[in-house]
């Protein structure tokens, strides 16, 4: 599977952000990379008060029903919801 276009990033960036602002959170970056064979469509998020694994679950649940509503990446993919500096990953199965 190829890479997908900057015009498809800032989609889901916008759509994110739009879950992402009620919570109270800002998304800083959406990234889709490649990474020991598996795809990842990585969104992370910041916020004034530190982030827990809370904060990215309220996120990922709504943004993964969102996204396989607009469907903007054909093939399969993991979405991972994270922090700035945090080594804590949300990946839901």
């Amino acid at each position: 599977m190829a890479k997908v276009n900057d015009k498809t990033i800032e989609l889901i960036k916008d759509e994110a952000s739009l879950l992402a602002d009620p919570l109270g959170l800002k998304v800083v970056k959406v990234e889709y990379l490649k990474e020991d064979g598996l795809w990842y469509l990585r969104v992370t998020i910041s916020a004034p008060s530190p982030i827990t694994t809370d904060d990215c679950a309220k996120l990922h649940r709504p943004l993964s029903k969102r996204l396989d509503e607009l469907d903007p990446i054909p093939g399969s993919y993991y979405l991972e919801v994270t922090s700035s500096g945090s080594e804590e990953i949300v990946t839901p199965q």
